[in-house]
């Protein structure tokens, strides 16, 4: 299996990586509600412009538009359990290398990066 997501302009190559969520696999998550538990400390929430958050804690950690894009966010928060729901929900998954994190595909990982979900 062989996929393309843009990350900003440029293009990154992913092999052997399973479909994340979308903004509408994240809409069907809510149910119709406002907001929906989906973990420890992790919240699915459904805000005013019409994204879609999963919520860590007291932060955003992806925002899921209706353009179907995805913004990342750790809060200053780049933990084992940031990086675990990310990957849960995630269009593209993150890993650390050296202290650092970066996107599946080796782009380095900068906090507000958007995506485009496939």
């Amino acid at each position: 299996m062989r996929n393309a997501l843009t990350i900003d302009q440029g293009e990154v190559e992913l092999s052997n990586v399973r479909p994340g969520y979308n903004f509408f696999k994240a809409q069907r998550m809510l149910d119709g509600r406002q907001q929906k538990k989906i973990g420890n400390n992790t919240w699915a929430i459904r805000n005013e412009d019409g994204s879609v958050s999963i919520r860590l804690h007291r932060t955003n950690i992806l925002i899921f538009y209706p353009d179907n894009t995805c913004k990342y966010n750790t809060g200053g928060w780049q933990s084992v359990t940031t990086k675990r729901r990310m990957n849960e929900y995630a269009p593209i998954p993150v890993y650390q290398q050296d202290w650092q994190w970066y996107f599946w595909g080796g782009e380095k990982y900068e906090d507000g990066t958007v995506v485009r979900c496939m």
